[in-house]
């Protein structure tokens, strides 16, 4: 039922979505300023530490004290060649996700930054940052640094010499469009937390309806999947576990699943799978086998020999107590080993979780089971042998196929002779 059909469910809407527009409205135009500037700071602090931790490095690098230089067109820190050498500088943006770059004077001379021609974007210059600011032992922070035609929140921090003498710069910064995606981003959550808010309040008004909804909802849902046939739907445990109606009907029903399912997919007589039953796993052991690592099944199809001759000679009373001995002989297969089920008639078939040779082994045990066991009835003893047709699955043939092959090799058997497995 939709609650705002009726007039007095209009106007709860209208006085629920207008407070929630007016706080989004709000929150969207002054949480900006203050978002920009959180950000803005936090950001200089870690580039400046980002951009320190750079300087250090090249500082210790330099094991005579003068610092960075220039000689005969190479660069040294100290005695050690750095020209060319961005190990440092790479590793760092490895591990920081911050780009750098090393200066002489105001000369680019190493950097992680990359041009538009995707090599390194060295021997460019920041004239107006060294010449108005580093030189003069300043460090630079700027939200809008251009760089090879981008922007980015950048630090420059002085380098020293053991003189104190500035000779050099290093910088370390972030793209400004990453930044600006950062605030938008906690923008819009600082919004949708307004938004919450206010819904909170409609959701506490309408909790308990909605509660006994959800419990109505997921009983109609079970209810479906039932009359759909799926008797593997399981019904919620909340609803089970609960200690009034509901958790009543939701127990009940659960007996009816069960009891239905028992109706359905349980071969009256023999308490086996029936074929609908038989049709839906062989499904479900096909998916799993057409799976790159998929389990490899058998499907074995067999009928007892000369049935009607038992029903001819002893009757159909005694026909069903052989139905039941062989049932109960194909059913000792462990469940982890696969499914049992009566195809119908005389005839039963197994999906084995195993190979065509593993398969043979455990069919021939069967066999002689069953030919070794002999019925009672009505003072006669009464023995019978099987025929079986043994195909292993092969992905990814369709399930009639593998049918149709183990049913000609079954009848192979019956003209051969009866009393066979063929695979």
């Amino acid at each position: 039922m939709n609650i705002y059909k009726s007039s007095v469910g209009k106007w709860f809407l209208l006085f629920s979505v207008v407070p929630i527009i007016i706080i989004c409205s709000v929150l969207g135009r002054f949480s900006s300023n203050a978002i920009y500037k959180v950000k803005l700071n936090s950001t200089r602090q870690s580039l400046e530490g980002c951009a320190k931790e750079l300087v250090y490095t090249y500082e210790l690098l330099s094991d005579d004290g003068v610092g960075i230089r220039k000689v005969n067109g190479e660069f040294y820190s100290g005695t050690t060649k750095i020209t060319g050498d961005y190990s440092i500088l790479d590793r760092m943006k490895e591990q920081t996700g911050v780009e750098f770059s090393l200066f002489y004077m105001d000369t680019r001379i190493l950097t992680t930054i990359m041009g538009a021609d995707g090599n390194r974007y060295i021997n460019t210059k920041a004239r107006e940052v060294w010449s108005n600011y580093v030189q003069f032992g300043e460090i630079y922070f700027d939200d809008n640094i251009p760089v090879d035609d981008k922007a980015y929140f950048g630090c420059y921090v002085p380098i020293h010499s053991s003189e104190n003498v500035i000779v050099g710069m290093g910088f370390a910064g972030v793209l400004r469009d990453d930044i600006l995606t950062t605030i938008s981003k906690t923008r819009f959550n600082i919004v949708l937390i307004g938004i919450l808010l206010s819904v909170c309040f409609i959701l506490i008004s309408i909790l308990v309806t909605r509660r006994i909804l959800q419990v109505q909802n997921t009983i109609m849902s079970y209810l479906r999947e039932i009359d759909e046939g799926d008797f593997d739907h399981t019904i919620d445990e909340k609803v089970v576990k609960r200690q009034d109606e509901y958790g009543s009907m939701g127990r009940t029903l659960i007996k009816l699943n069960d009891s239905l399912q028992a109706l359905v997919l349980r071969d009256g007589l023999t308490d086996l799978y029936n074929r609908r039953a038989a049709m839906k796993y062989l499904e479900q052991y096909m998916a799993f086998a057409n799976r790159v690592d998929g389990m490899p099944f058998t499907f074995v199809i067999g009928d007892i020999d000369f049935f009607k001759k038992v029903n001819d000679t002893y009757g159909h009373n005694c026909g069903d107590v052989v139905l039941k001995m062989v049932a109960g002989i194909i059913n000792e297969i462990d469940d982890d080993k696969g499914f049992v089920a009566r195809w119908g008639g005389e005839e039963f078939v197994m999906a084995l979780r195993c190979e065509k040779d593993e398969a043979l082994k455990i069919v021939e045990d069967i066999a002689q089971k069953i030919k070794s066991r002999v019925v009672e009835y009505d003072g006669k003893l009464v023995s019978v042998t099987m025929t079986f047709g043994l195909s292993q699955y092969k992905a990814p043939e369709k399930l009639d196929i593998l049918i149709s092959r183990a049913d000609r090799l079954l009848y192979k058997g019956k003209e051969e002779g009866r009393d066979r497995i063929k695979y």
